[in-house]
């Protein structure tokens, strides 16, 4: 028997379907999914709306459909318990009403000083830290692809750093071939432009022959970053930009480290562009980068703040170099 409470239940969570298919519907509208999700995972949240949609309907059918023949012993009874359906409901209620009230915004400082603010690319570091734990994750996974797909290159493009720049760099392993080609291409420019289209990899190449870099002329465009182990030293602060491999949950806050000649009274959060000479410097006895900063300009916030994984940024900066070239 299909009693009345059992009906409103359905009713109830077709309600709840309803609201996370409005939700997502709006972010789709107005364009805010990148607060939340890479562009590469914003696919698979086009369709959710209408999946949703469906299904709210379907449990709205059989809220007010007739009532069927008895099948005892197939039944999956609701608890009757009103403190376990609301904790239960409230698990959906909860994110859901606070999506609604709460305004869309980007990670800033606050975020990167609980996640924890590197001074190094988050892809090299992570890379790192996997190879030393024998472990494979999003970012190796990741990786590994960009190895698969500059194997499946033309040997033009694979050599290119080889055949049309003065220095060529060597890679320490196959997961660094991509960042040597990078860095090849990056030595020859007379100002360093860092896209934000390629914005890790870029500082990866760099990082990896930050020897070789030292005294190039760089400009990139970040937000401002300040904590006590920096403001010790005078004058320094960072630029720094989010990370976002799949989700703004896994985002990784990095940056460059950024000295001036006089004491900086940028607050955080504040989105600057920064034209400097490339240096390094050491911050708990590690060799980090640094920026001597020659301009510092404040912009505004770019419509999209986060920097993603790039799968190609040998052919992405080629393609950003060519629009730049008269």
């Amino acid at each position: 028997m299909y009693s009345p409470s059992l009906r409103a239940h359905d009713v109830f969570r077709a309600a709840i379907l309803i609201g996370f298919a409005w939700y997502i519907a709006s972010l789709v509208k107005t364009d805010s999914l990148h607060y939340y999700l890479a562009p590469r995972m914003e696919i698979w949240i086009y369709w959710c709306p209408v999946a949703l949609g469906f299904m709210a309907v379907f449990l709205l059918y059989r809220a007010i459909s007739p009532e069927d023949e008895a099948n005892c012993g197939c039944e999956h009874p609701i608890s009757s318990s009103v403190i376990k359906n609301l904790l239960i409901y409230g698990l959906f209620l909860l994110p859901l009403t606070l999506g609604f009230l709460l305004p869309d915004r980007v990670l800033g400082t606050s975020a990167a000083i609980k996640k924890g603010f590197s001074l190094s690319s988050p892809l090299q570091t992570e890379l790192y830290k996997e190879n030393a734990g024998g472990g494979t994750s999003s970012t190796q996974q990741f990786m590994q692809k960009k190895i698969e797909t500059s194997a499946g290159l033309p040997a033009s493009t694979a050599r290119s750093s080889s055949s049309s720049a003065s220095k060529t760099f060597i890679a320490p392993d196959a997961y660094n071939e991509e960042f040597a080609s990078l860095a090849g291409l990056l030595y020859e420019q007379p100002v360093i432009q860092v896209s934000p289209d390629i914005f890790s990899e870029t500082i990866g190449a760099i990082e990896l022959y930050k020897k070789d870099f030292i005294g190039k002329r760089i400009s990139l465009t970040g937000f401002v970053y300040k904590d006590p182990q920096m403001e010790s030293t005078a004058g320094s602060f960072a630029i720094g930009r989010f990370l976002v491999l799949c989700c703004t949950a896994d985002a990784l806050p990095f940056g460059v480290l950024v000295h001036t000649s006089e004491p900086s009274n940028l607050p955080n959060d504040t989105w600057v562009q920064i034209e400097g000479m490339i240096g390094t410097a050491q911050v708990q006895d590690q060799e980090v980068l640094r920026i001597d900063a020659a301009e510092i300009r404040k912009v505004d916030q770019p419509p999209i703040a986060y920097v993603y994984p790039n799968a190609d940024s040998v052919a992405a900066f080629q393609r950003a170099n060519a629009l730049r070239t008269p």
